[in-house]
């Protein structure tokens, strides 16, 4: 009875630890890209990939071409025509800026944004110094966020934001709520595939804790 009961406990840990990586990993978040006129230049994309991991992906058009700092900030508003009211980067750590900054950098740093001759693309980043999930490094907390594109290339070492210049283009960033990824049939997300989830380990729960009381009922009557 022991070993069963253990056993049943450690299934049960193990499916509510699924479930709780899955809901984390369908944590999203999303924006749109306008210039200081309030004309919209793209979208952006933040899916929590797993528990440490957020992957940015940015669809633009009519950028100007040539390689731009681009950076997460610390207040979602994206007031033209300089993006001010962003405020700076996403600093919870209250490090230096740059990736190459031996005291950097802030978890609202990225790679540079290169935009070709066309002014239209896509960039993708991925990030494991924010979260869209609570915790210290939640990125849209309280006060929101924001994405900012610059008008020059960040130096990645150089306070407080790699002499990137002018803020051109800012996104206010929205969560969306999570969702429990498909259960390997294919496909997006859905109720039934929640269900292949949350049912296991509700029952393996379930079975731990009757077996428990069953196993303390036992030891009273003796």
């Amino acid at each position: 009875m022991k070993k069963l009961v253990s056993l049943v406990m450690v299934i049960a840990m193990f499916m509510t630890f699924t479930l709780s990586t899955s809901l984390a990993a369908g944590q999203t978040a999303t924006g749109e890209i306008k210039d200081k006129d309030g004309k919209a230049l793209g979208t952006v994309n933040l899916t929590q990939t797993n528990d440490s991991t957020v992957r940015l992906e940015v669809k633009y058009n009519n950028l100007p071409p040539g390689t731009h700092g681009i950076h997460f900030h610390a207040v979602g508003k994206c007031e033209g025509p300089d993006f001010a009211s962003a405020a700076g980067h996403f600093n919870p750590t209250s490090h230096k800026h740059g990736l190459d900054n031996p005291d950097g950098g802030h978890a609202g740093d990225l790679p540079n944004l290169v935009v070709p001759a066309g002014g239209s693309g896509t960039f993708t980043a991925t990030s494991q110094q924010i979260s869209l999930m609570d915790g210290p490094n939640k990125l849209i907390g309280q006060n929101g966020a924001a994405l900012v594109i610059h008008a020059n290339a960040d130096d990645q070492k150089t306070d407080p934001a790699g002499n990137s210049g002018a803020r051109i283009a800012c996104a206010v960033l929205s969560a969306a709520p999570a969702n429990l990824p498909a259960s390997g049939l294919g496909g997006a997300s859905s109720s039934s595939n929640n269900l292949f989830w949350i049912l296991p380990a509700c029952l393996g729960i379930f079975l731990a804790a009757g077996l428990g009381g069953l196993v303390i009922a036992r030891r009273n009557l003796r």
